[in-house]
């Protein structure tokens, strides 16, 4: 008989895009083409969220007639200790659980499950194996799970109950300590945990959950690229004019630091610099902080006031737009502000043999070789990412060297079997 693998995630791809929701989408859809397993996928959705989708008075239900999707509605949450604080919710995610009888259950995040509920798996289903794969650092970090300093907007290296009292006044150091026992009394009854970078593990590691316990794997990703296209040729390799198109993709929030990117193009054009274009395609602009859509706003006008018409502004894409939008570009800029756990950008703009030019932190430093497949910047550091993208401007030879190193990333079927071998064989994945 097949195994039941259930991935639980926080939102689904097709409600709200985010690199969470889109790997444990990738996931599941790669078990559906495993015959020796029968895949579910139930994806938590905040209250309002989804308002089309909502059912007075249930909290689990289908997701538009799709076979073996389901979508949570806890309806009430504890955001500080990640908890489900209505009781029929927990109850009815139990009865869930009963009736599905998973072999296995790999929950992707805590947000709006709640680090309680496995201990609901285990108590339900004790034979049932539980796996979780980290994403953020929400565990660890209240300010959205990000490691960033909220008083003096700085990168934060570890945790600690004053440490986080002072980007948190309000909320006593004895409550943060509690939190973490929580979590982590939680977090123990997890037979196996997944980090998609070595810095993860380090940083899951030093902040208490046994590091033997973590197995990394690569996030994997559907290879949309044409064939004989990602990263062995590519349609810029006939391109012989100008390397000239930057563009940013992902999620417009605060900590992705589109910021820095339209500062530098900024910078640029004060040193007589203009003969680039810039394109923008990203979503959740609305997640953003209000200060942040004002400062963005701010800086586009000051770019239009400036002369500056090489910009292209897009919003949410699917995934199947992405050999077009990848296409018009020659390098894609990753300028996040914060511990970027893998990039999944980076995936994508390897995929089409793109380099990329990317802070120099956290899994983003991990996976890119300056000057081999892309090229690093200090985070958040305007000047150098403004001199980088001078450098790179029509430079051709430059953009070749890193072509042909960008590799392309682990498909989602290689990423599956390697999952399926740590969940249904002998526990350990043979390769990361």
């Amino acid at each position: 008989m097949p195994k039941t693998v259930c991935f639980a995630s926080f939102f689904h791809p097709e409600i709200v895009r985010g690199g969470e929701q889109e790997v444990a989408y990738e996931l599941f859809n790669a078990a559906k083409r495993d015959p020796d397993v029968r895949p579910l996928l139930i994806c938590s959705v905040p209250p309002g969220a989804a308002p089309g989708l909502e059912r007075s008075g249930a909290f689990v239900t289908g997701f538009d007639h799709r076979e073996d999707q389901f979508l949570f509605f806890p309806h009430e949450f504890d955001h500080f200790m990640q908890r489900i604080t209505n009781p029929l919710a927990v109850r009815r995610f139990r009865e869930f659980l009963i009736e599905t009888k998973p072999d296995v259950v790999h929950f992707h995040h805590t947000l709006m499950f709640g680090a309680d509920l496995l201990t609901v798996v285990k108590n339900t289903c004790p034979s049932t194996k539980l796996f979780f794969t980290f994403h953020e650092f929400v565990s660890i970090c209240n300010a959205s799970g990000q490691m960033v300093r909220t008083n003096q907007q700085g990168l934060c290296e570890f945790a600690s109950p004053a440490r986080c009292n002072q980007c948190f006044p309000h909320i006593p150091q004895d409550a943060f300590f509690f939190r973490r026992k929580w979590l982590l009394g939680h977090f123990d009854r997890v037979d196996g945990f997944i980090a998609p970078t070595e810095f993860v593990k380090q940083r899951l590691t030093e902040w208490g959950i046994d590091g033997a316990k973590i197995q990394v794997i690569s996030n994997g990703q559907t290879n949309l690229a044409p064939e004989g296209y990602g990263g062995r040729t590519s349609i810029k390799e006939e391109n012989k004019g100008r390397k000239s198109c930057f563009a940013f993709f992902g999620q417009l929030v605060d900590n992705k630091g589109l910021h820095v990117f339209l500062d530098a193009v900024d910078r640029l054009l004060n040193r007589g610099v203009g003969d680039f274009d810039i394109e923008i395609h990203g979503a959740n602009l609305d997640f953003a902080s209000p200060s942040y859509r004002e400062e963005i706003d701010q800086r586009l006008r000051k770019l239009k006031e400036k002369g500056f018409q090489g910009a292209r502004i897009s919003g949410s894409y699917d995934h199947h737009r992405l050999p077009d939008l990848m296409s018009r570009a020659d390098w894609v800029v990753v300028p996040s502000t914060w511990w970027e756990i893998f990039g999944l950008v980076v995936s994508e703009a390897w995929m089409f043999g793109l380099p990329v030019i990317a802070s120099d932190i956290g899994g983003l430093r991990e996976r890119i070789t300056h000057g081999k497949d892309g090229l690093l910047f200090p985070a958040g550091d305007v000047g150098r990412l403004a001199d980088i993208m001078e450098e790179c401007l029509g430079n051709g030879e430059l953009w070749h060297s890193l072509h042909k190193n960008c590799r392309p990333p682990l498909s989602a079927d290689e990423a599956w079997k390697l999952h399926k071998e740590l969940m249904l064989g002998d526990g350990e994945a043979k390769a990361s």
